[in-house]
């Protein structure tokens, strides 16, 4: 257990997690590609946890940030992907569960970048989903389950959404 974790945390900085079992519990924050120039890439497989419930997950805070899931469970509160003004962020979801309590953002402020992929057995569950929130996001959907009470795709003034699906159910 952790407060927080950072995957790639001062500019010029690159940094790695793979974790493939056993449960990584956090109770602050998780921020992969934390300041300008960062780079982070989280990679979650097989029967690995990743218990950030009640927290925020950034990926790509202000840097760049990668998570690619391909099993295992991620369960947070809220995940920006691409979150800070300069920042680009990038999920890879081809498997597991990813349950997010409240939202999902991707391109949360202006000038991020953010993408989200989800295909084959991947399952993403969240109360909210707002592609491109103020910034520039893309939700790509080539196959598993897309389960949201609200989506958004291009929210605020000057954000750009885009959603794509070519298989799955959303």
């Amino acid at each position: 257990q952790a407060a927080s974790i950072y995957v790639g945390y001062a500019s010029g900085s690159s940094g790695t997690y793979t974790h493939s079992g056993g449960t990584t519990r956090i109770t602050s924050q998780l921020r992969v590609g934390d300041a300008s120039g960062a780079i982070g890439s989280y990679a979650l497989s097989s029967t690995g946890v990743l218990d950030a419930t009640g927290i925020t997950e950034y990926i790509g805070y202000s840097g760049k940030g990668t998570l690619t899931q391909t099993g295992g469970a991620n369960q947070a509160a809220n995940i920006p992907v691409g979150y800070a003004s300069g920042s680009s962020g990038t999920y890879t979801q081809s498997g597991g569960t990813t349950t997010i309590g409240s939202n999902l953002y991707v391109g949360n402020d202006a000038y991020s970048v953010g993408s989200y992929s989800l295909s084959l057995a991947g399952n993403l569950t969240a109360a909210g989903e707002y592609i491109g929130n103020s910034g520039t996001g893309t939700f790509t959907q080539s196959g598993g389950t897309n389960q949201a009470a609200n989506i958004s795709i291009g929210y605020n003034s000057g954000s750009s959404g885009t959603y794509t699906q070519s298989g799955g159910i959303a």
